[in-house]
C-alpha cells in the first residue's frame, strides 16, 4: 500500500498531518535533494524530518497507522499506546535489566495481512476480559522480573491460537525453548518470529546451540535492551 504522502507537495504535508516539523532534505534513489514548498514527495523516497520525539511519534503514526512499533523505537524501553481522537497516547513503562530478550527466526515470510485474516471479527467477552487481566499483570511482571508471573501473564486467547498454525515449526520451536530454559514463549507481533525471555544468559547460549539442531531453518537472535530510544549519533 502507498503512502499517504505520495504525490503529496511539500507545503501540503503539515496542513494534512497537523504536526510540527521540518523536512530538511529528500534522498530519491542516489540523489539528495532540498525540496521546497511546492516539492512532490514519490514512492520510495527517504525524507529527514527534523521533530521532537512527540512530534515524530504523532507524525509517524499518521504514516504508519497506529503507534505500537513507532512508541519503543522513539522513547526506548517499553511502552504502551492507544489512539485517542487520531492522536497517540503512550506511557513508559520500567522494564528490569535482569531479563533476558532471544528473537526465534524462521526463514519464511509471513505476512501482516494473512496474519490479520486468521484473526476472528468478534471475540467472546470473557476472553477480551482474560487478555486485559493478563496484560495489565504483564506489566508489573517485567518490571520485577518476576518469572513465574511473565510466564503466567502472557498466556493469550485473542490472536495466538489462531495464528500458531501459520507458523510451520512453531510447536518444536517451543519445546525446545522450553528444554532449554526459557522463562516464556510467545509470537512476536503477527509472526512469524517468535519471543523468548529468560532471565540469564546460559539459556540463550543453551538455545542457540540446540535449536539449529532440531530446525535447521531457524536461527535464534539475543536482543539488547534499548532504554534510550532513538537518538541523534
Amino acid at each position: 500500500k502507498d503512502s499517504i504522502l505520495a504525490d503529496a507537495e511539500l507545503k501540503s504535508i503539515k496542513p494534512m498531518l497537523g504536526s510540527d516539523f521540518l523536512i530538511f532534505g529528500v534522498q530519491r534513489n542516489d540523489k539528495l535533494m532540498v525540496p521546497k514548498g511546492d516539492f512532490v514527495l514519490k514512492v520510495g523516497d527517504s525524507i529527514g524530518i527534523i521533530a521532537n520525539k512527540d512530534e515524530m511519534l504523532r507524525l509517524c503514526t499518521v504514516v504508519e497507522g497506529h503507534p505500537d512499533n513507532l512508541a519503543p523505537a522513539l522513547y526506548g524501553g517499553m511502552t504502551a499506546s492507544l489512539m485517542r481522537e487520531g492522536r497517540p497516547v503512550t506511557a513508559r513503562f520500567p522494564l528490569s535489566d535482569k531479563l533476558r530478550f532471544l528473537a526465534l527466526v524462521p526463514d519464511f515470510p509471513l505476512s501482516t495481512q494473512l496474519a490479520r485474516s486468521v484473526l476472528p471479527q468478534r471475540v467472546p467477552f470473557a476472553d477480551a476480559v482474560f487478555n486485559v487481566s493478563h496484560a495489565a499483570l504483564l506489566l508489573r511482571a517485567l518490571e520485577t522480573a518476576d518469572t513465574e508471573m511473565i510466564a503466567l501473564a502472557l498466556d493469550d486467547r485473542l490472536h495466538q491460537p489462531y495464528r500458531r498454525g501459520l507458523i510451520e515449526g512453531i510447536d518444536l520451536a517451543e519445546q525446545t525453548a522450553r528444554e532449554c530454559g526459557v522463562t516464556a514463549f510467545c509470537i512476536s507481533g503477527a509472526g512469524p518470529t517468535c519471543l523468548c525471555i529468560a532471565d540469564n544468559d546460559e539459556v540463550g547460549e543453551r538455545l542457540q546451540a540446540r535449536l539449529p539442531q532440531v530446525l535447521p531453518n531457524w536461527q535464534v537472535l539475543a536482543l539488547r535492551l534499548d532504554t534510550e530510544g532513538a537518538k541523534l549519533l
